[in-house]
């Protein structure tokens, strides 16, 4: 029993990070918010289909129900919610423990090229024990970067096999996970996988593939999205791409349009070059190598997923980016040494820092060797990782895009590489085995206290955090929140008795982007749950005495904590008006709205756009919620 512990020691250490994700879940009460409601709710919607019976809308919903962002991660979740019954945060708790343990696997057979199994186990769990694995970078549950990371590595894992496209088993597997990076988070993957896919190409699987599969093979994805940037010029369907941004969003896909119709022009014209200039020969006609089939099943299921909601696909991309959604970010600008820094500590500034030592400690101790290691260490997997990162860090620096989940599979490529290329120097292998250890049962002992360790806890932010957790963890590890009292509950529970007493069909929520104590999508998804319609708009722009976007609802929401209507103090409505004013560049159109309603509800002057209050309710400890109808 002893040697068979010992012999199989490394699982134990792989399931750390699985098995403390599953204590984070457990411990935590509180859904998802934000982006990750908007998977959530198409899971939930796929699997009802599925409890209730009804087959065939269940099979037509798995191709189509998804939310604004029109990628697969929802599909991940439904399995799940079949197994618990519908049960929301048990289904979160497992798609993460997947997610958790399919990073761990990744890592563990990327380590394990370079060295042993036990060091290999441990490398790889401190890489997943990380919140860039168990969180996908961000202080939230269910965002899809939680996938995007293990698809990313197996797809890295997969093409540093320098014989990979002889093998027909390993290329389809391959061709899978390349499909699910790019299902998972399409622009991320386009950045990450294009260059690196190129480079690895040319520099290790050339020396088997000829260039007319790689001519053919690289022609397939620029022809598939030649085609569906084409469909959208068609008269009948181009609304999709207009509307988002008249005339600006049209010109820039057309812009994109004509640099794919180019390359793909200069693709068959090198195709129909080569052939006609290669001769036949018996060694082209036996050996069968698969990389242009792995290239054309991808673009295919590629074509065939994106192509119903290519124009939400760009429309998402493009309002996130440089549309109506991202310009009040702006000015959240940061100078580059703030930005390295808040990266650092979002990962935990420490682990970092010691891998960066013992990392230059080994460069060091090379050059005084004069030791030639250079080759060795240029092996595959750096080669990926080197040619992947350029572009994703420099979009990072030189953008508005500057959450932390945006720069997460960089670090979490980087310290891989600084880890190989530690454990590739043998000469110092007792000191970094002994820094490896600490570091695994440092990071072992963090989370446990994260998880346990804060007592009651109510938001996902949780100031008491201590610095040193800080250090080790990062700044956007998030605590569990294990409040049994939630205000969604209650607040849901109070526009459902209003509802049935007033007849309101819709209701909107005019909230703030605080998500605290209340977050939007999480609460429409809730009035959802409930039979209840409730909507949460995003106007383009916020207009003084202009509220013609809430002219379709019957009441609207608000929420804040001031003073009640009967004792309304000064402070109160300098401090509602002040919120509007110095938010005015920095916060989205629905934050500003919900900020203007609240001032005029303590002014007392909502009859100017011919408002009542009909119901206020303090819903949970100083905050209240007021029911608003038109007269």
């Amino acid at each position: 029993m002893i040697q068979i512990i010992k012999d199989n020691f490394n699982i134990l250490i792989l399931f750390s990070a699985p098995f403390l994700a599953f204590l984070w879940h457990l411990e935590n009460n509180h859904l998802p918010m934000s982006d990750a409601v908007g998977y959530l709710e198409s899971a939930y919607i796929i699997s009802k289909n599925f409890l209730d019976g009804n087959l065939i809308e269940f099979f037509i919903s798995i191709f189509n129900e998804r939310s604004w962002r029109p990628v697969i991660f929802q599909l991940f979740i439904v399995p799940f919610l079949v197994i618990t019954n519908g049960d929301l945060l048990n289904s979160v708790l497992l798609t993460h423990v997947l997610f958790v343990s399919l990073s761990v696997f990744f890592t563990y057979k990327i380590f394990l090229n370079f060295g042993d199994k036990y060091i290999s186990s441990i490398c790889a769990s401190i890489i997943c024990l990380s919140v860039d694995i168990f969180f996908g970078g961000d202080s939230f549950t269910l965002f899809a970067e939680i996938s995007f990371i293990p698809f990313l590595l197996g797809t890295f894992y997969f093409l540093s096999d320098s014989k990979l496209f002889q093998n027909k088993r390993r290329s389809y597997l391959f061709t899978l996970f390349f499909t699910l990076t790019l299902l998972s988070r399409p622009v991320e993957g386009f950045l990450f996988l294009t260059t690196s896919l190129i480079f690895i190409i040319f520099y290790r699987h050339r020396e088997y593939l000829s260039y007319n599969e790689i001519l053919k093979g690289f022609t397939y994805p620029v022809f598939f999205a030649w085609i569906l940037f084409l469909s959208r010029l068609v008269p009948n369907i181009s609304s999709s791409v207009l509307k988002i941004d008249p005339p600006r969003s049209f010109e820039i896909f057309f812009i994109i349009f004509c640099v794919i119709s180019f390359l793909l022009f200069c693709l068959l014209l090198f195709n129909f070059y080569r052939k006609r200039n290669t001769p036949f020969s018996k060694k082209n006609n036996i050996e069968k190598f698969f990389f242009s089939k792995s290239m054309f099943y991808s673009s295919l299921i590629l074509w065939i997923w994106y192509t119903p909601r290519f124009g939400s696909l760009y429309g998402w991309v493009y309002e996130t980016s440089i549309g109506n959604q991202f310009q009040h970010q702006k000015e959240n600008s940061y100078e580059f040494i703030e930005l390295l820094n808040r990266a650092f500590i979002s990962h935990g500034i420490a682990i970092i820092y010691i891998l960066l030592i013992l990392f230059s400690f080994s460069v060091l101790y090379n050059l005084i060797k004069r030791k030639k290691i250079f080759k060795e260490n240029f092996n595959n997997i750096n080669v990926l990782i080197l040619t992947s990162i350029p572009i994703p860090l420099i979009l990072y620096f030189t953008t508005f895009q500057v959450t932390y989940r945006k720069i997460a599979p960089v670090i979490t490529l980087v310290l891989i590489s600084i880890l190989i290329n530690i454990i590739l120097n043998y000469k110092i292998k007792k000191i970094s085995n002994t820094f490896f250890i600490s570091i695994f049962l440092i990071q072992i002992l963090f989370v446990y206290k994260n998880i346990y360790g804060y007592g009651i806890n109510d938001k996902w932010m949780n100031q008491v955090k201590d610095k040193n957790s800080e250090y080790i963890l990062g700044s956007q590890f998030p605590i569990p929140i294990n409040s049994l009292n939630d205000p969604h509950n209650s607040l849901v529970g109070f526009l459902s008795k209003e509802a049935k007493i007033k007849n309101l069909n819709n209701i909107a929520l005019v909230l703030d982007d605080s998500a605290y104590p209340v977050e939007p999508y999480l609460a429409k998804f809730m009035c959802q749950i409930k039979s209840l319609k409730c909507s949460f708009s995003s106007p383009k722009k916020f207009q003084y005495g202009n509220i013609d976007y809430l002219n379709r609802n019957d009441a609207l929401l608000i929420i804040h904590s001031y003073a009640d209507s009967e004792n309304i103090i000064h402070k109160d409505i300098d401090l509602a008006k002040r919120n509007i004013d110095e938010n005015m560049k920095r916060s989205s159109p629905s934050e500003l709205y919900s900020y203007y309603l609240q001032y005029l509800y303590l002014e007392n002057n909502l009859s100017i756009h011919n408002i009542n209050i009909v119901e206020c309710y303090s819903f949970y400890k100083k905050y209240k919620a007021c029911l608003l109808i038109k007269d």
